[in-house]
């Protein structure tokens, strides 16, 4: 009887223990969400109105875009974000976008980005090509998000 008494009296000063340390536990809530001021204003800019894809035979067919995000928080706690993703489309062609997400606060008011685009290897000179920048962004921590309107460049193919 006493292995019993005693085996109850641990169990029950566990469950007590389990009870008074959930009260210490903090569950966000939604209510309890750092949201910003507003929305950003936030502008992509390439620095290439147009750039040249060489697909003869011995070359690569690769063309590269640089560029520039440019975002102005309307206000922002020391604790959140505004986090930029950028996407690009060129009819198709593979596209590789450095990086692919950019970090902003409110000092940091703009970042640099460079794009690759493959053209196939004897494409056809009388094809031309369009290069599409656009992005979502969205804050960190936080629910409000939208999306940035694009840039574009031509590619030219020789």
């Amino acid at each position: 009887m006493i292995g019993h008494t005693k085996a109850a009296r641990i169990g029950i000063i566990f469950i007590f223990i389990l009870i008074l340390g959930s009260l210490f536990v903090y569950i966000p809530k939604e209510e309890n969400k750092v949201e910003a001021a507003g929305s950003p204003a936030i502008t992509i800019k390439l620095a290439q109105p147009k750039a040249t894809a060489y697909v003869a035979p011995g070359q690569d067919g690769v063309v590269t875009f640089t560029g520039t995000v440019m975002a102005t928080i309307p206000w922002s706690p020391n604790i959140q974000y505004l986090i930029v993703s950028l996407q690009a489309d060129a009819a198709g062609w593979p596209v590789s976008v450095t990086p692919q997400a950019l970090t902003f606060n409110k000092a940091q008011k703009q970042q640099d980005f460079s794009i690759s685009v493959q053209v196939p290897i004897q494409t056809s000179q009388s094809t031309q090509g369009q290069l599409s920048v656009s992005g979502r962004w969205r804050y960190s921590p936080g629910t409000m998000g939208g999306n940035v309107d694009p840039a574009t460049a031509i590619i030219v193919v020789k």
